[in-house]
């Protein structure tokens, strides 16, 4: 692709989904010219792209988005190459290369009929009787679908079973596969088997010859060869029939472990997305122990701060408490005092107007005598005393007018 060498970077860094987007424009540019080869090509990648994109991704409906986009552009792949006039010679290279590839896999499978048969489980009879030694040979988690199949779906599977995708490049690939197979046990068996047996010296040419010659002996006399090779002939289908079963259950493994495969490659992403959520809710857990205990300290501190304070202001009020009762004691003598006083007032006052009446009228050198006409009340007062008599008086009343000592005196 031309664009690709200019676009090389920009290309390689992005990511599949953008790599898809790409090619989905070329194939619709391609398909707007009416280049069909160039839009199958563009279509075949940008499918492969958004397939590659929807693995990379674990959202359900985003998965569903992008395999429906690479659906659909493989449909229009298709489209193309069916509007396609003639064939290319790029076309043929790659059936060429197919049929290489096929080739190479059914020498695989012979290899691996091989193996079968050095262990005992490739010969049509054999299965049953080693149904409980085979299992130490089996190493899939699978059991015995590799190499044991039940015997009610032993005369059912033929080549048409094979379909595992329900693909036609899958059964085209399969039903050559199982032909090229199926030739060289034919080879094997009959060059094997019928050479040691005739004494004719008739050798086979070729897998169709050998064929033809079988069928021809059933109509032919009975010939001793002939019912040798017919018997060689059931029994090389017998073991066609066991390889094709053989080639079922193995293709039906490989399609299981590659399900098997994608569930836990889908299972790993999720768990490493579970994995990655976790060290995040860790991480903000472990923030907000930091903050909280922070925060519980100063309030700690705060608290400790403020209990003192109160433990301070109680001790304050303990010591009004006592002030108040103090100075309520002080009141109630106070007024005790106070109240006596009055009482001792109100008894002095009676006794001096009774004696004042009494003086008024007693006679003053014999005779009768005005209290404000008699010069010896005149001449008997004087300021000092006065002054005496007032002094004499005022000590009397201070002594009981006196209130009792302060409390705080009183403890001095």
């Amino acid at each position: 692709m031309g664009w690709k060498a200019v676009e090389s970077e920009e290309y390689e860094s992005s990511a599949p989904a953008v790599q898809a987007h790409f090619h989905a424009v070329r194939a619709e540019e391609a398909l707007r010219r009416d280049d069909y080869v160039q839009a199958e090509k563009e279509g075949h990648l940008a499918s492969e792209k958004f397939l590659q994109a929807a693995q990379r991704v674990s959202d359900k409906r985003t998965i569903d988005a992008l395999v429906l986009l690479a659906e659909n552009y493989e449909y229009r792949s298709k489209v193309a190459r069916t509007r396609n006039p003639r064939p290319v010679e790029a076309e043929e290279e790659k059936v060429r290369k197919t049929e290489t590839q096929l080739n190479v896999a059914a020498a695989e499978m012979e290899e691996l009929w091989r193996r079968l048969n050095e262990i005992g489980l490739s010969s049509p009879g054999s299965a049953d009787k080693n149904l409980l030694m085979s299992s130490r040979h089996l190493s899939s988690s699978l059991g015995d679908s590799f190499c044991l199949l039940p015997a009610k779906t032993r005369t059912t599977i033929g080549v048409v079973a094979t379909a595992v995708d329900g693909g036609s490049t899958l059964r085209a690939a399969v039903a050559s596969r199982m032909r090229n197979q199926r030739q060289r046990l034919m080879e094997q068996q009959l060059g094997g088997r019928l050479d040691p047996r005739r004494s004719g010296g008739t050798s086979t040419n070729g897998n169709g010859s050998a064929t033809s010659r079988y069928q021809d002996g059933r109509g032919s006399s009975g010939d001793g060869d002939d019912s040798g090779g017919q018997g060689d002939f059931v029994g090389l289908q017998e073991t066609v029939a066991h390889q094709k079963m053989e080639i079922v259950r193995l293709l039906n493994t490989v399609k299981t472990l590659s399900s098997e495969n994608t569930k836990l490659v889908k299972k790993c992403e999720a768990l490493t997305n579970i994995q990655a959520e976790n060290r995040e809710i860790r991480d903000s857990m472990d923030l907000f122990k930091k903050d909280y205990n922070q925060k519980v300290s100063r309030e700690q501190s705060k608290l400790k701060m403020q209990e003192e304070q109160i433990a301070k202001l109680m001790e304050e009020a303990r010591l009004k408490d006592d002030r108040i009762a103090k100075y309520d004691k002080w009141y109630k003598t106070l007024k005790a005092g106070a109240k006596a006083k009055q009482l001792s007032q109100s008894r002095d006052g009676g006794n001096v107007a009774s004696s004042f009446s009494s003086s008024s009228f007693v006679p003053n050198g014999g005779g009768p005598s005005n209290s404000f006409t008699n010069s010896s009340s005149f001449h008997a007062y004087s300021p000092g005393s006065e002054e005496s008599t007032g002094s004499s008086a005022t000590s009397s009343s201070r002594q009981f007018s006196r209130p009792p000592a302060h409390p705080n005196r009183r403890a001095l």
